[in-house]
C-alpha cells in the first residue's frame, strides 16, 4: 500500500499518534522501518559492488608494470633521436649553461630549475 506523494510518513504518526490508534502507529512505524530496511540493504549493496570494482581495479593496475627502458642510452643516437621527435610532440627548448669555475655545480639541471630561470 503505498502513500501519496503529497501525503509524508510523519503527517501519517502525527494523526495516528493524535487519534489514539496504536494498531496503526505501530502499523505505520513498522512500514517505514521495513522501507528503511530495504533502502539500506540496496545502499550497503551497492557499495559493496562499489568496493570489489574498486579494489579489482587497483589489483588490475599493480599488475602492469610501469613503462621502463633502461637501455634507452644504449641506443644510436640516430635510433634515439628518432623516437625523441616521435615521442615529442611540441617543441622545447632547453638552455643549458656550462660554468668552468664552479667544480661543484653539477651540469644536470632538473625539470624544475629550467621552468624556475
Amino acid at each position: 500500500m503505498g502513500l501519496p506523494n503529497s501525503v509524508r510518513w510523519w503527517h501519517l504518526l502525527g494523526f495516528f499518534f493524535l487519534a489514539g490508534s496504536r494498531d496503526l502507529y505501530r502499523w505505520t512505524l513498522n512500514k517505514i522501518r521495513e522501507s528503511y530496511d530495504r533502502t539500506c540493504d540496496s545502499l550497503n549493496s551497492f557499495i559493496r559492488t562499489i568496493r570489489v570494482t574498486c579494489c579489482c581495479c587497483l589489483h588490475m593496475l599493480r599488475l602492469a608494470p610501469s613503462p621502463k627502458f633502461g637501455r634507452f642510452g644504449d641506443l644510436p643516437l640516430e635510433i634515439r633521436q628518432l623516437i625523441w621527435q616521435f615521442a615529442a610532440t611540441e617543441p622545447r627548448v632547453i638552455e643549458l649553461r656550462h660554468t668552468v669555475n664552479c667544480p661543484s655545480r653539477n651540469n644536470v639541471l632538473s625539470s624544475d630549475e629550467v621552468e624556475d630561470r
